[in-house]
């Protein structure tokens, strides 16, 4: 499967993301609340947002890392997700490379993400990268863990 990363267009993927990201939240996402949380990007924040998409055009896979400027230095939190039927084919990797490369070049020291508590293909696909379930950071949801890495 040929796979092309690329950075977001609000104007022709929010549909399809606001789809992926669903399938995997505890809440449903819709097209106007990612409008929304673009509009309300605080400065100073460090934002990559890319999409996979396959040689069909559709788009299989969607990953964002951040660093808003409230939190510690160094500190980045991500997400990653990919389509259900497409997972375990290398997608996700290729968006956690892509966004970890972002982070490293721009001083990232520690990475957070959440993963639904259900969700044992985001559970793993993190552990397997070094991450582990955090003791003293919390989810915004209680529905998801916060898993962390040290030392990119």
């Amino acid at each position: 499967m040929s796979i092309h990363l690329s950075p977001v267009c609000p104007e022709t993927d929010y549909q399809r993301l606001a789809e992926l990201i669903t399938n995997d939240s505890c809440s449903p996402v819709t097209v106007e609340r990612l409008r929304a949380w673009q509009q309300c990007i605080p400065r100073g924040t460090m934002r990559l947002q890319v999409i996979a998409t396959a040689a069909s055009g559709r788009i299989v896979g969607f990953a964002e890392i951040v660093h808003h400027r409230t939190m510690p230095s160094g500190h980045f939190h991500f997400s990653v997700v990919v389509d259900r039927e497409q997972r375990k084919r290398g997608i996700g990797t290729m968006l956690y490379d892509d966004i970890t490369e972002f982070a490293r070049e721009q001083g990232a020291t520690h990475l957070s993400t959440d993963v639904l508590s259900c969700a044992t293909d985001g559970l793993r696909f993190a552990t397997q990268r070094g991450f582990t379930v955090a003791n003293d950071e919390t989810a915004d949801c209680r529905d998801y863990y916060r898993l962390v890495r040290d030392q990119l």
